[in-house]
This record gives C-alpha cells, structure tokens and sequence, in this order.
C-alpha cells in the first residue's frame, strides 16, 4: 500500500497501520519531505518497506545532512529508500553522495522513453 503526501490525522494514521498489519502488507510513502506530515507519518507506521524521497527535499543542498541521516537510518531498519525525480547525472552523483541505491527518473530513461 503507498501513502502519498496528503493530510491525514493521527487516528487515520493508526487505524491504516493496524489495519495494513492485519492483513500483512507492507506501506510505501511517497513524497517524503514535501510536508511535515510525512516525517510523522513514518514515525508512527510500524511496517514502512519503502519511503520514496521527493527530490524538492533531497535535491535542497540545505537538508543534506537530514536527508543523509534518515536515508542512513532507514536503510539500517531494512526500508527500502529511493530517491525520486533523478533527472540529470548531477542528481544522480548528489544521490548516490547522500547514501541513496535506488532511484527514479528521467535520467534513467530519457530519450529513449521519448523515443518509444
């Protein structure tokens, strides 16, 4: 199940976690850092697989410090973390600076999506 960046309140929060615990299934978060949201989202979810960093917040030279220690800490707990919008060989290099191994984006596809 993915939770994108939106507003929910805490009983929402709950009540998706013990319900998706319940039926055995994983949360992806997409959208990490666009909101304060998504850093309480992750705290309170138990059985997060993957959280997909937007690239406005990882992409930010300003929060490279806490980008590099929630990709560290969350790769520690076994999540599975992607850094999103990887359009050029410079987002590339920053990503991989920042201890991220798995990404998305244009730079991957480019031309040859447009091609298609």
């Amino acid at each position: 199940m993915e939770i994108v960046g939106t507003r929910y309140n805490k009983v929402d929060v709950f009540n998706l976690r013990d319900t998706v615990e319940l039926i055995g299934c994983g949360i992806v978060v997409d959208d990490f850092g666009v909101d304060e949201l998504s850093f309480e989202v992750v705290s309170v979810l138990s059985n997060v697989v993957c959280v997909k960093f937007d690239g406005k917040y990882w992409k930010d030279l300003r929060n490279s410090l806490s980008v590099e220690g929630y990709v560290s800490g969350f790769k520690s707990d076994g999540v599975f973390v992607v850094a999103e919008q990887v359009e050029t060989e410079r987002d590339f290099r920053l990503a991989v600076d920042l201890g991220f191994d798995n990404f998305q984006g244009f730079y991957f596809l480019g031309e040859r999506f447009l091609r298609w």
